[in-house]
Protein backbone atom coordinates (compact mmCIF):
# COMPACT_ATOMS: atom_id res chain seq x y z
CA UNK A 1 0.00 0.00 0.00
CA UNK A 2 2.21 3.14 -0.86
CA UNK A 3 2.49 5.86 1.87
CA UNK A 4 0.21 8.91 2.50
CA UNK A 5 1.86 12.44 2.06
CA UNK A 6 0.52 14.88 4.63
CA UNK A 7 0.79 18.39 5.05
CA UNK A 8 0.37 20.41 8.39
CA UNK A 9 -3.00 22.07 9.41
CA UNK A 10 -1.28 25.10 11.07
CA UNK A 11 2.39 26.41 11.21
CA UNK A 12 3.61 29.08 14.08
CA UNK A 13 5.33 32.43 13.13
CA UNK A 14 9.05 32.13 13.39
CA UNK A 15 10.26 31.77 17.06
CA UNK A 16 13.23 33.56 19.11
CA UNK A 17 15.82 32.29 16.96
CA UNK A 18 16.88 33.64 13.64
CA UNK A 19 17.00 30.81 11.61
CA UNK A 20 16.92 30.48 7.71
CA UNK A 21 16.42 26.61 8.77
CA UNK A 22 18.90 24.58 6.83
CA UNK A 23 22.64 25.63 5.66
CA UNK A 24 21.98 28.62 2.93
CA UNK A 25 23.32 27.57 -0.26
CA UNK A 26 23.04 30.93 -2.10
CA UNK A 27 22.18 34.53 -0.53
CA UNK A 28 20.66 37.27 -2.94
CA UNK A 29 19.84 41.00 -1.96
CA UNK A 30 16.88 42.99 -3.73
CA UNK A 31 18.21 45.64 -5.31
CA UNK A 32 15.90 48.25 -3.28
CA UNK A 33 17.69 46.21 0.07
CA UNK A 34 14.25 45.78 1.34
CA UNK A 35 14.39 41.43 1.31
CA UNK A 36 17.31 38.90 1.19
CA UNK A 37 16.56 35.63 -0.70
CA UNK A 38 18.47 32.91 0.61
CA UNK A 39 18.35 29.23 -0.91
CA UNK A 40 19.25 25.76 0.50
CA UNK A 41 18.90 22.59 -0.84
CA UNK A 42 15.28 21.94 0.26
CA UNK A 43 13.51 25.25 -0.42
CA UNK A 44 13.98 29.30 -0.99
CA UNK A 45 12.70 31.71 1.53
CA UNK A 46 12.43 35.09 1.81
CA UNK A 47 13.72 37.43 4.69
CA UNK A 48 12.66 41.32 5.33
CA UNK A 49 16.11 42.92 6.28
CA UNK A 50 14.59 45.47 8.63
CA UNK A 51 12.65 43.05 10.73
CA UNK A 52 14.28 39.55 10.28
CA UNK A 53 10.08 38.10 9.09
CA UNK A 54 10.27 35.72 6.97
CA UNK A 55 7.59 34.61 3.83
CA UNK A 56 8.29 31.08 2.31
CA UNK A 57 7.91 30.53 -1.17
CA UNK A 58 4.38 29.01 -2.44
CA UNK A 59 4.98 24.88 -2.55
CA UNK A 60 8.42 25.14 -0.84
CA UNK A 61 9.16 22.49 1.28
CA UNK A 62 6.32 19.77 0.56
CA UNK A 63 5.70 20.43 -3.59
CA UNK A 64 9.23 21.26 -5.17
CA UNK A 65 12.91 21.48 -4.02
CA UNK A 66 15.08 24.17 -4.64
CA UNK A 67 17.67 22.42 -7.31
CA UNK A 68 20.11 25.54 -7.24
CA UNK A 69 20.54 29.20 -6.72
CA UNK A 70 17.39 31.31 -6.51
CA UNK A 71 17.95 34.84 -7.62
CA UNK A 72 15.80 38.24 -7.63
CA UNK A 73 14.13 39.65 -11.06
CA UNK A 74 13.98 42.84 -12.23
CA UNK A 75 13.28 45.83 -9.67
CA UNK A 76 13.28 42.60 -7.02
CA UNK A 77 9.20 42.46 -7.87
CA UNK A 78 10.22 38.76 -8.40
CA UNK A 79 12.07 35.58 -7.62
CA UNK A 80 13.56 33.07 -9.91
CA UNK A 81 15.23 29.65 -9.81
CA UNK A 82 15.68 26.25 -10.59
CA UNK A 83 12.87 23.77 -8.76
CA UNK A 84 12.59 20.07 -9.45
CA UNK A 85 8.36 18.72 -8.23
CA UNK A 86 8.44 16.36 -5.85
CA UNK A 87 5.40 14.56 -7.07
CA UNK A 88 6.65 14.13 -11.06
CA UNK A 89 9.96 12.03 -10.04
CA UNK A 90 11.79 15.89 -9.42
CA UNK A 91 10.72 16.79 -12.65
CA UNK A 92 12.68 20.22 -12.95
CA UNK A 93 11.28 23.82 -13.94
CA UNK A 94 12.30 27.40 -13.96
CA UNK A 95 9.74 29.24 -11.61
CA UNK A 96 8.44 32.85 -11.14
CA UNK A 97 7.64 33.54 -7.64
CA UNK A 98 6.17 36.73 -6.66
CA UNK A 99 8.50 38.79 -3.75
CA UNK A 100 5.19 40.38 -2.51
CA UNK A 101 2.87 37.41 -2.04
CA UNK A 102 5.36 34.33 -2.49
CA UNK A 103 3.05 32.66 -5.04
CA UNK A 104 4.19 30.76 -7.62
CA UNK A 105 3.45 33.26 -10.52
CA UNK A 106 4.93 30.69 -14.08
CA UNK A 107 6.43 27.92 -14.45
CA UNK A 108 8.86 26.27 -17.60
CA UNK A 109 9.87 22.87 -17.61
CA UNK A 110 13.93 22.52 -18.40
CA UNK A 111 16.53 19.86 -18.72
CA UNK A 112 16.94 17.41 -15.65
CA UNK A 113 20.37 19.00 -14.91
CA UNK A 114 19.70 22.74 -15.48
CA UNK A 115 21.16 24.62 -13.04
CA UNK A 116 21.63 28.43 -12.32
CA UNK A 117 25.11 29.88 -12.45
CA UNK A 118 24.30 34.09 -12.07
CA UNK A 119 22.41 36.72 -12.76
CA UNK A 120 23.00 40.09 -14.22
CA UNK A 121 23.54 43.32 -12.60
CA UNK A 122 20.28 44.59 -14.30
CA UNK A 123 18.11 41.58 -13.01
CA UNK A 124 17.30 41.06 -16.85
CA UNK A 125 19.97 37.59 -17.57
CA UNK A 126 20.29 34.85 -15.99
CA UNK A 127 23.08 32.16 -16.86
CA UNK A 128 21.92 28.40 -16.39
CA UNK A 129 23.93 24.74 -17.01
CA UNK A 130 21.65 23.05 -19.36
CA UNK A 131 22.50 19.55 -20.72
CA UNK A 132 25.71 20.54 -20.28
CA UNK A 133 25.35 23.55 -22.17
CA UNK A 134 25.74 27.27 -21.23
CA UNK A 135 22.46 28.98 -21.89
CA UNK A 136 21.34 32.84 -21.60
CA UNK A 137 17.86 33.57 -20.47
CA UNK A 138 15.86 36.71 -20.57
CA UNK A 139 14.11 37.55 -17.33
CA UNK A 140 10.94 37.79 -16.29
CA UNK A 141 10.14 35.20 -18.81
CA UNK A 142 13.25 32.78 -19.24
CA UNK A 143 13.12 33.39 -23.17
CA UNK A 144 16.34 32.03 -24.58
CA UNK A 145 18.92 34.84 -25.53
CA UNK A 146 21.98 32.86 -26.32
CA UNK A 147 23.07 29.29 -25.85
CA UNK A 148 26.85 27.74 -26.43
CA UNK A 149 27.61 24.36 -26.66
CA UNK A 150 30.18 22.93 -24.18
CA UNK A 151 31.77 20.76 -26.27
CA UNK A 152 32.73 23.94 -28.81
CA UNK A 153 33.84 26.33 -26.34
CA UNK A 154 36.06 24.00 -24.30
CA UNK A 155 37.00 20.77 -26.74
CA UNK A 156 38.67 17.81 -24.34
CA UNK A 157 42.05 16.69 -25.16
CA UNK A 158 42.48 12.93 -26.32
CA UNK A 159 41.73 10.87 -23.71
CA UNK A 160 40.47 13.67 -21.00
CA UNK A 161 37.04 12.54 -19.42
CA UNK A 162 34.58 14.46 -20.29
CA UNK A 163 32.11 16.75 -19.52
CA UNK A 164 33.32 20.31 -18.47
CA UNK A 165 31.56 21.30 -15.47
CA UNK A 166 30.50 25.04 -15.14
CA UNK A 167 30.66 26.53 -11.64
CA UNK A 168 29.90 30.18 -11.47
CA UNK A 169 28.75 32.28 -13.41
CA UNK A 170 28.80 36.85 -13.70
CA UNK A 171 27.47 39.38 -16.59
CA UNK A 172 29.27 42.28 -17.57
CA UNK A 173 26.72 45.81 -16.12
CA UNK A 174 25.81 46.35 -19.97
CA UNK A 175 25.04 43.04 -19.94
CA UNK A 176 27.12 42.60 -23.37
CA UNK A 177 29.34 39.57 -22.41
CA UNK A 178 29.08 36.58 -19.79
CA UNK A 179 32.11 35.25 -17.59
CA UNK A 180 32.19 31.65 -16.39
CA UNK A 181 33.92 29.63 -14.01
CA UNK A 182 34.71 25.97 -15.44
CA UNK A 183 36.37 23.34 -14.26
CA UNK A 184 37.85 19.99 -15.98
CA UNK A 185 36.26 16.51 -14.52
CA UNK A 186 37.74 15.39 -11.63
CA UNK A 187 36.87 11.75 -9.44
CA UNK A 188 37.22 13.84 -6.48
CA UNK A 189 35.54 17.20 -5.74
CA UNK A 190 38.68 19.23 -6.37
CA UNK A 191 41.94 18.23 -8.36
CA UNK A 192 45.04 20.50 -7.87
CA UNK A 193 46.06 19.40 -11.12
CA UNK A 194 42.70 20.38 -13.21
CA UNK A 195 41.93 23.86 -11.27
CA UNK A 196 39.17 26.42 -12.65
CA UNK A 197 39.43 28.55 -15.62
CA UNK A 198 37.39 31.53 -16.05
CA UNK A 199 35.76 32.48 -19.93
CA UNK A 200 34.33 35.86 -21.29
CA UNK A 201 32.06 35.12 -23.89
CA UNK A 202 30.54 37.92 -26.09
CA UNK A 203 26.90 37.27 -25.93
CA UNK A 204 25.97 38.77 -29.15
CA UNK A 205 29.25 37.01 -31.18
CA UNK A 206 30.32 34.31 -29.02
CA UNK A 207 33.80 35.54 -29.00
CA UNK A 208 35.51 33.74 -25.92
CA UNK A 209 38.73 35.04 -24.18
CA UNK A 210 40.00 32.62 -21.29
CA UNK A 211 42.11 33.14 -18.54
CA UNK A 212 45.66 31.52 -18.64
CA UNK A 213 46.49 27.74 -17.01
CA UNK A 214 47.51 28.08 -13.56
CA UNK A 215 45.88 31.81 -12.33
CA UNK A 216 43.43 29.69 -10.65
CA UNK A 217 44.62 27.59 -8.41
CA UNK A 218 41.33 26.13 -6.76
CA UNK A 219 37.96 25.72 -8.09
CA UNK A 220 36.15 29.39 -8.49
CA UNK A 221 33.26 28.70 -6.76
CA UNK A 222 31.74 32.10 -7.39
CA UNK A 223 32.66 35.45 -9.69
CA UNK A 224 31.81 38.97 -8.84
CA UNK A 225 32.41 42.14 -11.70
CA UNK A 226 33.05 44.91 -9.79
CA UNK A 227 34.62 48.81 -10.50
CA UNK A 228 32.55 49.75 -13.55
CA UNK A 229 32.99 46.08 -15.38
CA UNK A 230 36.87 46.82 -15.24
CA UNK A 231 37.35 43.77 -12.86
CA UNK A 232 36.25 40.07 -12.14
CA UNK A 233 36.92 39.11 -8.48
CA UNK A 234 37.04 35.08 -8.40
CA UNK A 235 36.47 33.58 -5.07
CA UNK A 236 38.38 29.90 -3.94
CA UNK A 237 37.84 28.14 -1.01
CA UNK A 238 39.94 28.70 1.73
CA UNK A 239 42.66 29.00 2.36
CA UNK A 240 43.39 29.69 -1.19
CA UNK A 241 43.39 33.79 -1.60
CA UNK A 242 40.23 35.53 -3.60
CA UNK A 243 41.49 36.74 -7.50
CA UNK A 244 41.10 40.01 -8.91
CA UNK A 245 40.95 39.63 -12.24
CA UNK A 246 41.31 42.55 -15.42
CA UNK A 247 38.11 41.88 -16.83
CA UNK A 248 38.94 42.43 -20.44
CA UNK A 249 42.00 40.04 -21.00
CA UNK A 250 41.55 37.94 -17.70
CA UNK A 251 44.70 38.77 -16.77
CA UNK A 252 45.84 38.13 -12.40
CA UNK A 253 45.48 41.43 -11.37
CA UNK A 254 46.09 41.13 -7.16
CA UNK A 255 45.85 38.16 -5.14
CA UNK A 256 43.88 39.02 -1.76
CA UNK A 257 45.94 37.23 1.09
CA UNK A 258 43.70 36.39 3.63
CA UNK A 259 40.13 37.07 1.88
CA UNK A 260 38.95 33.79 0.31
CA UNK A 261 35.63 31.84 0.33
CA UNK A 262 32.69 33.35 -1.52
CA UNK A 263 32.36 36.33 -3.26
CA UNK A 264 29.25 39.02 -3.65
CA UNK A 265 29.76 42.70 -4.64
CA UNK A 266 27.50 45.22 -3.97
CA UNK A 267 24.45 46.61 -6.64
CA UNK A 268 26.69 49.32 -7.98
CA UNK A 269 29.54 47.47 -7.63
CA UNK A 270 31.78 49.82 -5.67
CA UNK A 271 32.33 47.14 -2.49
CA UNK A 272 32.47 43.97 -2.42
CA UNK A 273 32.75 40.61 0.76
CA UNK A 274 34.57 37.43 0.54
CA UNK A 275 32.46 35.28 2.99
CA UNK A 276 35.12 32.30 4.64
CA UNK A 277 36.82 31.82 8.37
CA UNK A 278 37.15 35.38 8.55
CA UNK A 279 34.45 37.49 6.39
CA UNK A 280 36.05 40.63 5.05
CA UNK A 281 34.70 43.83 3.06
CA UNK A 282 36.60 44.89 0.38
CA UNK A 283 36.51 48.79 -1.65
CA UNK A 284 36.12 47.67 -5.36
CA UNK A 285 38.76 50.59 -6.40
CA UNK A 286 41.53 50.57 -4.36
CA UNK A 287 40.82 46.70 -3.21
CA UNK A 288 42.07 47.79 0.42
CA UNK A 289 39.92 46.24 3.37
CA UNK A 290 36.86 48.42 4.40
CA UNK A 291 36.05 46.54 7.09
CA UNK A 292 36.45 43.22 9.15
CA UNK A 293 33.07 40.82 10.27
CA UNK A 294 32.59 37.52 11.73
CA UNK A 295 32.64 34.31 9.90
CA UNK A 296 30.37 33.44 7.59
CA UNK A 297 29.38 30.62 5.09
CA UNK A 298 27.82 33.03 2.51
CA UNK A 299 27.16 36.88 2.81
CA UNK A 300 25.63 39.59 0.30
CA UNK A 301 25.30 43.48 0.79
CA UNK A 302 22.22 45.35 0.94
CA UNK A 303 22.13 48.69 -0.43
CA UNK A 304 22.83 50.71 2.12
CA UNK A 305 25.82 48.53 3.41
CA UNK A 306 24.49 46.65 5.50
CA UNK A 307 26.23 42.86 5.76
CA UNK A 308 23.99 40.26 5.57
CA UNK A 309 26.16 36.78 6.84
CA UNK A 310 25.03 33.43 6.98
CA UNK A 311 26.32 30.31 9.20
CA UNK A 312 27.11 27.08 8.96
CA UNK A 313 24.16 26.43 11.11
CA UNK A 314 21.58 28.31 9.09
CA UNK A 315 21.53 31.75 11.05
CA UNK A 316 21.13 34.66 9.41
CA UNK A 317 23.11 38.19 10.69
CA UNK A 318 21.82 40.87 9.76
CA UNK A 319 24.19 43.80 10.58
CA UNK A 320 26.15 44.19 13.68
CA UNK A 321 25.05 43.19 16.82
CA UNK A 322 23.06 40.52 16.05
CA UNK A 323 24.88 36.96 17.43
CA UNK A 324 23.12 33.71 16.20
CA UNK A 325 21.06 32.75 19.23
CA UNK A 326 20.61 28.78 20.16
CA UNK A 327 18.30 26.85 17.93
CA UNK A 328 15.29 25.76 19.78
CA UNK A 329 14.94 22.21 20.81
CA UNK A 330 12.32 21.13 23.20
CA UNK A 331 8.82 20.84 22.55
CA UNK A 332 5.94 19.87 25.36
CA UNK A 333 1.89 20.12 25.14
CA UNK A 334 0.48 21.01 28.41
CA UNK A 335 -3.06 21.85 28.91
CA UNK A 336 -4.01 24.90 26.37
CA UNK A 337 -0.43 25.82 25.68
CA UNK A 338 2.79 24.52 23.75
CA UNK A 339 5.75 24.92 25.66
CA UNK A 340 9.14 25.17 23.92
CA UNK A 341 12.94 26.28 24.99
CA UNK A 342 16.29 25.73 24.68
CA UNK A 343 19.29 25.67 26.64
CA UNK A 344 18.81 28.91 27.75
CA UNK A 345 15.97 29.98 29.86
CA UNK A 346 15.14 33.10 27.87
CA UNK A 347 14.87 31.12 25.18
CA UNK A 348 11.88 29.51 26.56
CA UNK A 349 8.38 30.58 25.76
CA UNK A 350 4.54 29.29 24.88
CA UNK A 351 2.24 29.00 22.18
CA UNK A 352 -1.59 29.01 22.48
CA UNK A 353 -2.68 26.02 21.73
CA UNK A 354 -6.07 27.90 20.60
CA UNK A 355 -5.07 30.71 18.47
CA UNK A 356 -1.62 29.25 17.96
CA UNK A 357 0.25 32.42 18.65
CA UNK A 358 3.18 33.40 21.24
CA UNK A 359 1.92 33.28 24.69
CA UNK A 360 2.68 36.49 26.79
CA UNK A 361 2.66 34.43 30.06
CA UNK A 362 5.53 33.21 31.37
CA UNK A 363 5.85 29.56 32.06
CA UNK A 364 5.60 28.71 35.57
CA UNK A 365 7.51 25.97 37.67
CA UNK A 366 4.93 23.08 37.21
CA UNK A 367 5.55 24.18 33.28
CA UNK A 368 9.25 24.11 33.09
CA UNK A 369 9.21 20.75 34.66
CA UNK A 370 7.07 19.68 32.26
CA UNK A 371 9.37 20.74 29.59
CA UNK A 372 12.22 18.90 30.80
CA UNK A 373 11.61 16.39 28.51
CA UNK A 374 14.33 13.18 28.27
CA UNK A 375 17.90 13.90 27.38
CA UNK A 376 20.88 12.04 27.32
CA UNK A 377 22.55 12.23 30.72
CA UNK A 378 26.39 14.01 30.57
CA UNK A 379 27.72 10.62 30.59
CA UNK A 380 25.90 9.87 26.69
CA UNK A 381 23.14 7.51 28.70
CA UNK A 382 19.64 7.68 27.99
CA UNK A 383 17.36 7.28 31.14
CA UNK A 384 13.30 7.69 30.54
CA UNK A 385 10.47 7.07 32.52
CA UNK A 386 6.83 5.34 31.90
CA UNK A 387 4.06 7.51 32.72
CA UNK A 388 2.82 6.03 35.76
CA UNK A 389 6.58 6.19 36.94
CA UNK A 390 6.56 2.76 37.93
CA UNK A 391 9.18 1.46 35.63
CA UNK A 392 12.32 3.04 33.80
CA UNK A 393 14.52 2.30 31.07
CA UNK A 394 18.29 3.03 30.53
CA UNK A 395 20.32 2.76 27.64
CA UNK A 396 24.02 2.73 28.06
CA UNK A 397 26.82 3.59 25.17
CA UNK A 398 25.92 0.86 21.89
CA UNK A 399 23.10 -1.21 21.85
CA UNK A 400 22.65 -2.40 25.07
CA UNK A 401 19.03 -1.23 27.54
CA UNK A 402 17.94 -2.11 30.55
CA UNK A 403 13.92 -2.09 31.91
CA UNK A 404 14.43 -1.70 35.67
CA UNK A 405 11.27 -1.30 38.46
CA UNK A 406 11.48 1.69 39.91
CA UNK A 407 10.71 0.57 43.28
CA UNK A 408 13.47 -2.38 42.76
CA UNK A 409 10.85 -5.18 43.54
CA UNK A 410 11.53 -7.18 40.38
CA UNK A 411 14.96 -8.10 38.97
CA UNK A 412 15.92 -6.05 35.44
CA UNK A 413 15.67 -7.16 32.42
CA UNK A 414 18.17 -7.15 29.49
CA UNK A 415 16.35 -5.57 26.69
CA UNK A 416 17.09 -7.61 23.02
CA UNK A 417 18.21 -5.50 19.84
CA UNK A 418 18.63 -8.64 17.69
CA UNK A 419 20.62 -7.87 15.09
CA UNK A 420 20.55 -4.27 14.63
CA UNK A 421 24.14 -2.39 14.50
CA UNK A 422 25.75 -1.42 17.35
CA UNK A 423 25.54 2.70 17.14
CA UNK A 424 24.61 4.76 20.14
CA UNK A 425 20.76 5.59 20.88
CA UNK A 426 19.84 8.98 20.46
CA UNK A 427 16.19 9.20 21.55
CA UNK A 428 13.68 6.68 23.67
CA UNK A 429 10.53 7.40 25.00
CA UNK A 430 7.47 5.40 26.41
CA UNK A 431 4.22 5.26 25.23
CA UNK A 432 1.19 7.24 26.89
CA UNK A 433 -0.28 4.42 27.86
CA UNK A 434 3.13 3.12 29.20
CA UNK A 435 2.71 -0.05 27.21
CA UNK A 436 5.17 -0.22 24.35
CA UNK A 437 9.07 1.55 25.29
CA UNK A 438 10.58 2.96 21.72
CA UNK A 439 14.28 3.71 20.44
CA UNK A 440 16.17 5.03 18.08
CA UNK A 441 20.11 5.25 17.29
CA UNK A 442 22.68 7.04 15.66
CA UNK A 443 22.67 4.96 12.23
CA UNK A 444 18.97 5.08 12.26
CA UNK A 445 17.90 2.32 13.66
CA UNK A 446 14.49 1.81 15.44
CA UNK A 447 13.17 -0.98 18.02
CA UNK A 448 9.95 -1.30 19.89
CA UNK A 449 9.23 -3.43 22.85
CA UNK A 450 6.58 -4.06 25.12
CA UNK A 451 6.40 -1.67 28.29
CA UNK A 452 5.77 -3.47 30.84
CA UNK A 453 8.00 -7.11 30.58
CA UNK A 454 10.55 -5.81 28.03
CA UNK A 455 9.70 -8.25 25.34
CA UNK A 456 11.02 -7.42 22.05
CA UNK A 457 8.04 -6.20 19.59
CA UNK A 458 10.22 -5.15 16.49
CA UNK A 459 12.70 -3.71 14.98
CA UNK A 460 14.03 -2.31 11.85
CA UNK A 461 18.00 -1.65 10.93
CA UNK A 462 19.64 1.59 10.24
CA UNK A 463 21.52 3.05 7.27
CA UNK A 464 23.32 5.85 6.48
CA UNK A 465 20.95 6.96 4.28
CA UNK A 466 18.17 7.41 6.71
CA UNK A 467 20.39 9.66 9.18
CA UNK A 468 19.86 9.65 13.00
CA UNK A 469 16.51 9.41 15.07
CA UNK A 470 16.26 13.00 16.51
CA UNK A 471 12.46 12.17 18.22
CA UNK A 472 10.01 9.96 18.87
CA UNK A 473 6.24 10.04 19.99
CA UNK A 474 3.61 7.32 20.08
CA UNK A 475 0.35 8.41 19.36
CA UNK A 476 -2.23 8.61 21.99
CA UNK A 477 -4.44 5.68 20.90
CA UNK A 478 -0.82 3.78 20.68
CA UNK A 479 -1.09 2.90 16.49
CA UNK A 480 1.50 5.42 15.25
CA UNK A 481 5.13 6.03 16.00
CA UNK A 482 6.19 9.35 14.31
CA UNK A 483 9.98 9.09 13.88
CA UNK A 484 12.21 12.87 13.19
CA UNK A 485 15.73 12.08 11.30
CA UNK A 486 18.44 14.54 10.76
CA UNK A 487 18.47 13.10 6.93
CA UNK A 488 16.97 15.25 3.93
CA UNK A 489 14.45 15.52 2.59
CA UNK A 490 13.15 17.20 6.07
CA UNK A 491 9.87 14.90 6.14
CA UNK A 492 8.79 12.83 9.31
CA UNK A 493 8.21 8.91 9.21
CA UNK A 494 4.73 7.59 10.91
CA UNK A 495 5.21 4.10 11.02
CA UNK A 496 2.93 1.66 12.29
CA UNK A 497 4.35 0.59 15.89
CA UNK A 498 3.72 -2.84 16.06
CA UNK A 499 4.20 -3.59 12.50
CA UNK A 500 7.34 -2.45 10.12
CA UNK A 501 4.75 -0.62 7.81
CA UNK A 502 5.41 3.36 6.86
CA UNK A 503 1.54 4.93 6.74
CA UNK A 504 2.60 8.26 5.83
CA UNK A 505 5.55 11.21 5.50
CA UNK A 506 5.12 14.56 7.20
CA UNK A 507 5.84 17.53 4.94
CA UNK A 508 6.13 20.99 6.25
CA UNK A 509 9.62 22.06 7.60
CA UNK A 510 12.16 23.42 5.82
CA UNK A 511 14.70 21.93 8.44
CA UNK A 512 15.36 18.76 10.09
CA UNK A 513 12.46 17.97 12.40
CA UNK A 514 13.98 18.00 16.47
CA UNK A 515 11.21 17.26 18.31
CA UNK A 516 7.43 16.12 18.30
CA UNK A 517 4.79 15.04 20.96
CA UNK A 518 0.88 15.23 20.79
CA UNK A 519 -1.57 17.60 22.23
CA UNK A 520 -4.55 16.75 24.26
CA UNK A 521 -6.80 16.48 21.11
CA UNK A 522 -5.00 13.86 19.56
CA UNK A 523 -3.39 16.00 16.81
CA UNK A 524 0.82 15.77 16.49
CA UNK A 525 3.05 19.18 17.31
CA UNK A 526 6.69 19.27 16.12
CA UNK A 527 9.50 21.75 16.03
CA UNK A 528 11.98 22.29 13.56
CA UNK A 529 15.78 23.50 13.17
CA UNK A 530 13.63 26.61 11.45
CA UNK A 531 12.17 27.22 14.26
CA UNK A 532 8.46 26.84 13.87
CA UNK A 533 6.10 24.45 15.39
CA UNK A 534 3.33 22.84 12.76
CA UNK A 535 0.76 20.80 14.01
CA UNK A 536 -0.44 17.55 11.97
CA UNK A 537 -3.83 15.84 11.67
CA UNK A 538 -3.32 12.42 11.10
CA UNK A 539 -6.95 10.55 11.17
CA UNK A 540 -6.41 10.54 7.54
CA UNK A 541 -3.73 7.78 8.21
CA UNK A 542 -5.07 4.38 7.53
CA UNK A 543 -4.77 2.28 10.90
CA UNK A 544 -2.66 -0.85 10.78
CA UNK A 545 -4.15 -4.05 10.55
CA UNK A 546 -6.16 -5.00 13.29
CA UNK A 547 -3.77 -8.49 14.59
CA UNK A 548 -5.00 -11.78 13.42
CA UNK A 549 -6.40 -14.52 16.40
Amino acid sequence: MPRAFLRPVRVSGSLPAWSHGGIPDWLDADPSGRWILASSPTHARLTLAASGEALALEGMPGDFWVAGRFVFGPGGRTVHGVAARRAADRLRLLGTWSAERGTLDAEIECASNAELLGVSPARTLVALEEKRDLVVRALPSFAPVASFAVTEMFPLAKGEPGPRRFDAAAFAPDDSAVYVAWSRPSPRSFDPARPSMVTRIEIASGARTSSAPGVLSNFAGSLAVIAGGTRLVAGQPWPQPALVLDAAGLTLHTRLDGSSGDVSAAIDGTRFVCASATTIEHDAVSLSRVAVHPRAFRAVLLRDGTVVRASVSGTLDIGEGRAPRPSLSWLHAAGERILFGSPLPEETGALDLQTFSRSPAPLSESELAALAVPRPRDDGHWEVSSPNGKRVAVFERGVRGTLRDAAMRAPDVELSFGLLDRTSTTFAAFSPDGSRLVAGGVSGWLAVWDGHTGAPVRNRPGGSWLGAVRALAVSPDGKFLVVARSRDPHALEVHDVDTPRIAGELVGHYAPAIAATFAPSGRLLTLGEDQRILEWDLSALTPPPAPTP
